[in-house]
């Protein structure tokens, strides 16, 4: 699979031009102005203006469109969607934003910040361009939170290491719920070892190298009817008790993606499974930011050092960070207990901090 490739240098900072776009515009300068004007405009407007800025801060200019990514990219562990779904993922990503800033129970600063957070991660996740989403998310969040009112902060926005503005979903609330089968499923799926990237399997390599290889594997044992399983049982070794104990990933493909009958159907079924599952992480992560419920404290155990052994197990800058995160955690938390999208908030405040002082 393709790494990913920085088309425009960091290093290409714009920052004249991303003072000048966030301060022309009126209703970005007070917070119930902003409110109002992002809770008013459609998913459209928001797809035009995430394009306008990624053009920005890429090449200065914001008539430099870039078209949504077809590439397939692993990042942060997590594969990127198909370039089919990323602008429906991005209109979820706005719908979810804007529920927050509709939402008359919330301040202006918690309705912007949830927001701006929903947006960034959205952003990152579908990863909608081949270059500068980063850049993009960073600048966008913080135009929807501050808007243009810290032109020192805007002209260092898109340099990730010099910023204080840093955003980055946490990957720990976006891990899948275990999933039940019904199905008869192989205890392990074996695929042959291959570099990154390098896999060949009957779809040219797809399923074998994604990372969600043995999800849509077992998804597609799930559906198949008495035929297909027929298919997968000559790909299964069982144990003396008649236990399925393995299945050859690889052989499976071949056999499925070749059946004389439905080879194509098989096909479809395998690449529409992987579609689902690259979507799915980032709806995972929309709905967590929307979720109300609160979370006990093992959400939050890596930022708690009151164990000493715990505290002397983290290197120092470990302890600088996680208590900068944990006086956001301690001013947020009900109980020990925390929302996702507060601590989104907390991880956010805590490492723009360390940033801004490393500056």
């Amino acid at each position: 699979m393709p790494t990913l490739t920085e088309v425009v240098p960091h290093s290409n900072n714009h920052g004249d031009q991303l003072v000048e776009y966030a301060q022309s515009k009126e209703e970005l300068v007070d917070p119930a102005l902003r409110r109002d004007y992002f809770e008013h405009i459609n998913a459209s407007d928001f797809i035009g203006m995430t394009q306008e800025i990624a053009s920005i801060v890429r090449t200065g200019d914001s008539e430099h469109r870039q078209h949504f990514d077809g590439d397939a990219v692993k990042l942060m562990g997590h594969e990127v969607p198909d370039h089919r779904d990323k602008e429906d993922l991005l209109r979820e990503t706005w719908e979810t934003a804007q529920s927050f800033l509709k939402d008359r129970n919330l301040s202006d600063e918690d309705a912007l910040e949830y927001a701006a957070l929903t947006t960034a991660g959205g952003i990152l996740l579908a990863h909608p361009f081949a270059d500068g989403n980063g850049r993009t998310s960073r600048y966008l969040s913080y135009v929807i939170a501050k808007g243009g009112q810290n032109p020192e902060v805007l002209a260092n926005m898109t340099p990730s290491g010099s910023t204080e503005w840093q955003v980055a979903p946490g990957r720990g609330i976006m891990l899948p719920k275990p999933r039940e089968y019904k199905q008869e499923q192989p205890s392990e799926i074996e695929w042959e070892m291959q570099f990154a990237g390098e896999s060949e399997d009957a779809l040219g390599g797809v399923i074998a190298d994604s990372i969600y290889q043995d999800g849509v594997i077992r998804e597609f044992i799930e559906s198949a009817d008495e035929s297909t399983r027929s298919l997968i049982e000559t790909c299964a070794t069982r144990d003396g008790e008649g236990r399925m104990t393995s299945l050859d990933g690889d052989k499976l493909l071949e056999v499925l993606v070749n059946d004389s009958e439905r080879g194509l159907a098989n096909a479809y079924k395998l690449m529409s499974l992987k579609r689902e599952f690259q979507m799915d992480y980032v709806r995972r992560y929309l709905a967590a930011m929307r979720d109300d419920s609160l979370h006990d404290k093992v959400a939050l155990k890596k930022y708690d050092l009151t164990d000493p052994s715990e505290r002397a197990a983290r290197t120092p800058n470990d302890v600088e960070k996680f208590q900068a995160i944990s006086k956001v955690v301690g001013s947020r938390a009900i109980q020990g207990r925390m929302r996702f999208r507060d601590q989104a908030v907390a991880e956010h405040r805590g490492y723009s901090d360390l940033h801004r002082l490393d500056r």
